[in-house]
């Protein structure tokens, strides 16, 4: 980075213009004692926390993939990385959420005005979630999946276990945002994380609704940090970008 920002000092120098060096980058505590932040950050206007992909169908492990804090689902001591997990290990790090993930930013020494924070305009899926596999049947984030979640593009499903923000309220939200097809839109205000679920198919998406993307915006005006920034744009219906705007 400082390589990078002497170079691009110069070519100011010959251009007359500003140029910004900027970077986005991982969120979770593992991801983040990679990088010697107190050396590189003084480089770098702005660092892009991706504050989402925490939870997906790369395995069948449930969970928001964007939330600000822990779910309601988490024990104290998964959330903030202490005790042994399942398997009677020690627990490494706090989970990844957005805030554990700039707290430790903070920690790593980025001031928080070149914080951005991250939303997402898409949703990650599972199959195979039901209720009679949960230890709480209410909430599917205590259900195993069985796979990332499959449809057509139609649907705004592009890969498997992925799809469009504009695809989950085409095909499972609804207009009216009540639920369509068996779905039932839920939200944690635990986490600040919107997830929709259709018990009978087994169908579970985790994802960013207005509803989150306002509780992001509102948690960066607390902290001073300098904004929200999302991924991607062709799969918003607007709604998330007016919800950004908003908050």
């Amino acid at each position: 980075m400082r390589e990078l920002r002497a170079m691009l000092d110069e070519l100011e120098a010959d251009t007359g213009r500003e140029y910004q060096l900027t970077s986005a980058v991982g969120a979770g505590y593992d991801k983040i004692a990679n990088v010697d932040y107190s050396a590189s950050a003084p480089y770098m206007d702005y660092i892009f926390a991706m504050t989402y992909d925490f939870f997906g169908a790369w395995n069948n492990v449930t969970g928001h993939q964007t939330a600000i804090y822990c779910g309601s689902h988490m024990s104290a001591g998964e959330c903030d990385g202490t005790g042994v997990d399942d398997n009677g290990e020690p627990r490494k790090g706090p989970a990844y959420t957005l805030d554990n993930g700039v707290q430790l930013l903070l920690e790593s020494g980025v001031p928080p005005e070149k914080v951005v924070i991250g939303t997402a305009m898409y949703g990650r899926g599972w199959e195979g979630v039901f209720p009679a596999n949960a230890t709480d049947p209410s909430n599917p984030m205590t259900t195993p999946g069985n796979g990332p979640i499959k449809g057509s593009t139609a649907d705004g499903i592009w890969e498997a276990g992925v799809i469009d923000y504009k695809g989950v309220v085409t095909s499972m939200l609804g207009s009216a945002g009540n639920g369509i097809n068996g779905f039932q839109p839920g939200y944690d205000a635990q986490a600040e994380a919107a997830y929709v679920w259709n018990p009978d198919n087994g169908k579970l998406v985790t994802y960013d609704n207005p509803r989150s993307v306002k509780a992001k915006g509102q948690y960066v005006r607390n902290h001073n940090f300098a904004g929200l920034f999302a991924w991607e744009i062709d799969a918003d219906n607007g709604n998330i970008l007016n919800a950004m705007h908003e908050a």
